[in-house]
């Protein structure tokens, strides 16, 4: 695969905004309703959406006119566990109607995180010792974990 000429045919930087939309789509399916248990709550967790999106968008800016590097490849992975963390362990404290949009958020930043990982094995080389590809993989881990928490999307359930 050839390196973009343009910043706008980088799939990082791609990747980093289809990661800070799944960011911005969760935090607003994230509201503190009248029959909200713990408004408080709900409130910091769309304050941590809005952090990750934030630092997604800041991260698809830091390259300048190059492509991603390996290692903010691998932060953009990282900062999707994060999301796909935040949308698994907020499914038990959203209101039921808000449940479906955090599941949905658990796979789509897992996919995401998924595809920074492949990039930074693409293009990760050896002068980086190894540090973008292990934190990748740390990432690949989380959303695992996540995504198990929260377990199989309705549609493979069915075909299962």
């Amino acid at each position: 695969m050839s390196n973009p000429q343009n910043k706008r045919e980088d799939p990082g930087v791609s990747l980093c905004f289809s990661g800070a939309l799944a960011a911005a789509s969760f935090r607003e399916a994230c509201k503190a309703g009248p029959d909200c248990d713990n408004p408080l709550q709900v409130n910091t967790i769309r304050d941590a959406a809005m952090d990750i999106k934030n630092q997604l968008e800041a991260l698809a800016r830091s390259g300048g006119d190059r492509p991603l590097p390996p290692a903010l490849l691998a932060e953009g992975a990282a900062r999707c566990a994060d999301l796909s963390n935040l949308a698994a362990c907020s499914v038990p404290t959203l209101p039921p109607e808000q449940s479906s949009p955090a599941v949905a958020t658990v796979h789509l930043a897992a996919e995401t995180a998924r595809a920074f990982v492949a990039l930074v094995r693409e293009h990760a080389s050896a002068d980086e010792n190894g540090y973008a590809v292990r934190d990748a993989r740390g990432a690949e881990w989380r959303v695992g974990l996540a995504v198990r928490q929260v377990g199989k999307p309705a549609d493979q359930e069915e075909q299962s």
